[in-house]
């Protein structure tokens, strides 16, 4: 209590001291001032001594909870005001509200979300199509690869046939050289002439001159004298037992073994390469002694390195040799029509066309037509399948130079060897 008042005290002592210095400043009018002042303070103090008592007389600890209870009824009052501003006045309408712009929003990262998945797809589809136009393409089969894939199974069979042809020719033509004998007709080879019963190698001679005649004779040969049958009249081939070359580098590149004429050209003309005629038959009792021992050994040295020369020739005959029909159906039309493009009469083009003119027709006749060109210009995925094609014929024909290689040295080999014959060997005595 004495604090309050000593505190009120000193409020009025300032409050004079700052009345004091304004009535300092009016000088005449000080007294006058100064002794209202302290009147009037004194009044003042004297009232807040009558009342303070009376304030501070009440039970504090009921001050107290009056305090605490109007405090309680403020904070109910205001809490309730609140959440009734709240639930009753902004909740119902923020909740609607809040409900929209979260809605909007999803629906918003739905649409932003489904555009960028379109987006996504689009450019997918996009790449998906030029992958596919491109494997179109480059997949899509072209005349020059339709070309190239029907002739290369035929080709393949082709060879294959040509062996064989090659492999028959030098079969029965060392046959008969040998003089073989059928063991259960008691016949010789095709070709051959028994001159044991006819005559001797005059039998043979006689075969040879009449197949001449008929075949081969050329009127004008020998300055008109060439012995043919009726003067003036050639024989069906006239020469054609000569002309190996023309065979198998003219512009006919399939021979049809399947003619008896073109069999009798083939063998004669091989005969008049390799051995006109065949060697004379060991009669009985010759190999009882050692001279006719050594001579049948000899003969099959020879004998041997005939069979040599007679297979490759044999090979390259049969690599020109028509093809069997169910090969040459499904390449023929091909290979006739680039040959014919070509500029190759259609004389020289066959219809069941030899590995040779296979290989010809893809590896250089194609390109000699106009087409071939065009093909590639109208679209660049042909140009890189047409590289494939001719890496395939390339490996192909470098297939065909090895083969070549080991036939040509084949023959080194027999040519070689008759030059040893005539070395005489020294004869050391141990």
């Amino acid at each position: 209590m004495k604090k309050i008042i000593y505190i009120f005290t000193i409020f009025v002592f300032l409050s004079a001291q700052a009345t004091k210095a304004f009535a300092c400043e009016m000088g005449p009018n000080a007294t006058a001032v100064f002794s209202s002042l302290i009147t009037e303070k004194d009044r003042l103090i004297d009232q807040f001594s009558q009342e303070v008592p009376n304030f501070f007389n009440l039970d504090f600890d009921t001050a107290q909870t009056e305090t605490i209870t109007r405090l309680d009824e403020f904070n109910l009052n205001v809490r309730t005001g609140l959440e009734n501003m709240w639930f009753d006045g902004f909740r119902p309408n923020f909740e609607p509200m809040t409900r929209q712009l979260s809605v909007a929003e999803v629906d918003q990262t739905l649409a932003i979300g489904n555009f960028i998945d379109a987006n996504a797809f689009n450019d997918m589809n996009r790449i998906f199509q030029e992958n596919r136009y491109r494997s179109h393409r480059g997949y899509r089969p072209s005349e020059l690869a339709c070309q190239a894939d029907t002739s290369s199974y035929a080709i393949n069979n082709a060879d294959r046939f040509s062996r064989h042809i090659g492999k028959t020719i030098a079969t029965i033509s060392i046959d008969r050289l040998q003089n073989k004998r059928d063991a259960g007709t008691n016949t010789l080879a095709a070709g051959g002439v028994d001159i044991e019963t006819q005559d001797g190698p005059l039998a043979e001679h006689n075969q040879l001159w009449a197949e001449y005649l008929t075949y081969f004779c050329d009127p004008i040969m020998n300055a008109g004298n060439s012995g043919c049958s009726n003067p003036g009249v050639p024989g069906l081939l006239p020469n054609r037992d000569l002309f190996l070359g023309d065979l198998l580098w003219g512009d006919q590149k399939t021979l049809d073994l399947s003619v008896a004429e073109n069999r009798i050209m083939v063998d004669r003309m091989l005969r008049n390469i390799i051995q006109p005629t065949s060697l004379p038959i060991l009669v009985d009792g010759v190999l009882e002694t050692d001279p006719g021992r050594k001579l049948m050994l000899q003969r099959r040295s020879y004998y041997a390195r005939q069979q040599a020369i007679y297979n490759v020739l044999g090979k390259m005959i049969g690599l020109r040799a028509a093809t069997d029909p169910d090969i040459a159906d499904n390449i023929a039309n091909n290979i006739g029509d680039i040959r014919t493009k070509a500029g190759i009469l259609p004389i020289n083009v066959s219809g069941e066309p030899s590995y040779y003119e296979m290989m010809e027709t893809m590896t250089r006749d194609k390109y000699r037509h106009k087409d071939y060109a065009t093909n590639l210009i109208e679209e660049p995925e042909n140009l890189i399948r047409e590289g494939i094609n001719i890496q395939t014929f390339q490996l192909q024909q470098m297939n065909d130079i090895y083969k070549r290689n080991e036939e040509l040295l084949l023959l080194m080999a027999a040519d070689l060897s008759f030059d040893l014959d005539s070395i005489p060997m020294p004869n050391i005595a141990r």
